[in-house]
């Protein structure tokens, strides 16, 4: 994000993962559930018989980005984790866990909003105070919709817990995080929201303690997305969880930007920044950073986080600290950008929120608040200023691989790169202008089924999609179909029932001959790998001193790119001292 696109989550879950409460930060897999995501072209058919030969048990599918949530026995999850994720039809597999909400209760007094103050939030309301068109989805506990703050905005959301449309508070976080984004305003009661024009889309993801899955956020921000959200908050932390990504990459497909909290255990985390997630830090009163405010290279924006007083349970009012309030500052800055023109894209309004906030440490970007503190009063005025133009680019598709004269047998992966000066909604794979698959998030990797077609020459392309509708082609890739054969390896070195003196280092060198192409090469010794090579000439150093004196025997076995096996006739050295 630090490219001004967005960062890292910290979630309250209920896809996969878990985490016990704010302060403690901690997260714990849940080690009987892992999150397997196939590669485009993967059949239905095929992925129940691979979770049935596997004796996995699927327990949901996330929509829109074909996750699948499987449980399996816990003494088999280490190895059958990385047997998914060595076959090649498995895009990503990861361990679901929980995560707790990021917040730090708070009884103190009741103080002033400063907070909206701080952030110029008077001069942006003259300008815009959000748009009824665009909901902020709150991915949290749920809300109280008859908080006489948040009665008028709460608009239909859903409970993914329960897969119902019950989304009363279970748990009194979401109310509070509901309010500080978007609370009724103007009214002559209660509290100031940043957004007070917007709706609120309630979407519970947690359970009545707080904790949520964090496959269970990425479905609701599927839901968001596909329910006209275009701004969604997470107030959990989660950087590091690259099992979000996919789901936040589709909800920036959508037009949407997700914003989640940085944490609250006041250390520093050597963690990825997620360009698909801001990641918000928490300050005070006087700009500087909250003493438990979590930083790395993974924070993006900070905003006021302590002594927030915001809508609480039982139609009251409440004070609170925390990153789970900081985040929802930020969100709502997002939702008055887009009241002031709902065709800004996430690019284009996480550029706004990074370029024009305050800088607080050193100049640019810093691991401890991002790139400064958020400034609602700018960012609206740059956003007047900005003039969006229709988008007209459409997005650039290329074909990695296979390469044009490929042959290729059975399944194949197809590896397609896409970009686009917005965003790319859809990659579509054809053969021979039959579509083979779609994916909507990167990395566009496809398997594909080429003994569906008849044996000889064929064409693969592909197609990418944006948001506003362009579609861009990629060039045309020629591969033919063959029957693939086992490789035929030949031992070339070291020479057979031959006699090799200590100390000294020996080649091991063989020649394969394969009618689609040999990808690697493992030289063995006494049945023990020792090495191998991926590139032809095939060879590698044995060292002798490693070996007991006698007679040893040497072996290569090759693989080819249709995962093909040959092996090479078994030779016998002497090692003599």
């Amino acid at each position: 994000m630090h490219v001004r696109s967005l960062s890292r989550l910290a979630l309250l879950a209920t896809l996969g993962t878990t985490i016990p409460l704010a302060s403690a930060q901690t997260t714990t897999p849940l080690t009987e559930r892992l999150l397997v995501q196939p590669n485009g072209g993967v059949s239905s058919a095929e992925l129940r018989t691979l979770f049935d030969r596997h004796k996995l048990a699927r327990l949901k599918r996330v929509h829109g980005i074909n996750l699948h949530v499987v449980r399996v026995a816990a003494d088999r999850v280490a190895a059958t984790e990385a047997t998914l994720r060595a076959d090649p039809r498995i895009r990503s597999v990861e361990r679901d866990r929980l995560l707790a909400p990021a917040q730090l209760p708070n009884d103190t007094n009741f103080p002033a909003q400063y907070h909206l103050m701080r952030i110029g939030c008077p001069a942006a309301w003259d300008m815009t105070t959000g748009s009824i068109r665009t909901p902020i989805a709150i991915l949290d506990s749920g809300v109280d919709a008859t908080h006489p703050d948040l009665a008028d905005k709460v608009i239909a959301g859903f409970n993914m817990v329960d897969d119902t449309t019950d989304t009363h508070d279970v748990y009194g976080h979401g109310t509070m995080v509901a309010g500080v984004a978007a609370a009724a305003s103007n009214n002559g009661l209660g509290v100031t929201g940043v957004a007070w024009a917007s709706p609120i889309m309630p979407i519970r993801v947690t359970d009545t303690n707080g904790f949520a899955f964090g496959s269970t956020l990425s479905a609701g921000l599927v839901w968001a997305a596909d329910h006209g959200a275009r701004v969604a908050n997470i107030s959990f932390t989660v950087f590091g969880a690259s099992w979000l990504s996919p789901a936040a990459q589709y909800f920036a497909s959508k037009g949407g930007v997700t914003f989640a909290a940085a944490g609250n255990d006041g250390a520093g985390h050597n963690e990825p920044d997620n360009p698909w997630v801001v990641s918000v830090a928490a300050t005070d009163a006087n700009d500087q950073r909250a003493s438990f405010s979590s930083y790395g290279p993974f924070v993006d924006l900070a905003a006021p986080g302590v002594d927030i007083v915001t809508t609480g349970g039982g139609g009251q009012y409440t004070s609170v600290s925390g990153t789970s309030f900081a985040s929802p500052v930020v969100a709502g800055v997002a939702a008055l950008l887009l009241g002031v023109s709902p065709t800004l894209t996430p690019t284009q309004i996480v550029d706004l929120l990074t370029g024009n906030a305050r800088d607080l440490g050193a100049g640019g970007y810093d691991p401890m608040c991002g790139w400064g503190r958020v400034d609602a009063a700018n960012a609206v005025a740059a956003a007047h200023v900005l003039v969006s133009r229709p988008d007209t680019t459409p997005p650039s598709v290329v074909v990695r691989s296979p390469t044009s004269g490929a042959s290729v047998s059975g399944t194949v992966t197809v590896d397609v790169a896409a970009s686009d000066d917005v965003a790319v909604t859809r990659v579509v794979l054809y053969a021979d202008n039959r579509p083979v698959g779609a994916l909507t998030t990167a990395p566009y990797r496809f398997t594909w089924n080429a003994s569906t077609l008849p044996l000889g020459a064929h064409t693969l392309l592909t197609a990418g999609f944006d948001a506003a509708g362009n579609r861009g082609v990629s060039a045309a890739v020629q591969v033919t179909t063959i029957i693939a054969k086992r490789p035929a390896v030949r031992l070339t070195a070291p020479l057979a029932n031959t006699t090799y003196r200590a100390p000294a280092v020996i080649a091991m060198s063989a020649v394969v001959a394969d009618n689609v192409g040999s990808t690697r090469v493992t030289f063995s010794v006494d049945d023990r790998a020792r090495s191998s090579d991926s590139f032809a000439p095939y060879s590698r150093p044995l060292d002798l001193s490693t070996l007991a004196r006698g007679t040893h025997s040497v072996v290569a076995t090759a693989v080819d790119a249709t995962g093909k096996v040959g092996t090479s006739q078994r030779i016998v050295l002497i090692k003599a001292f």
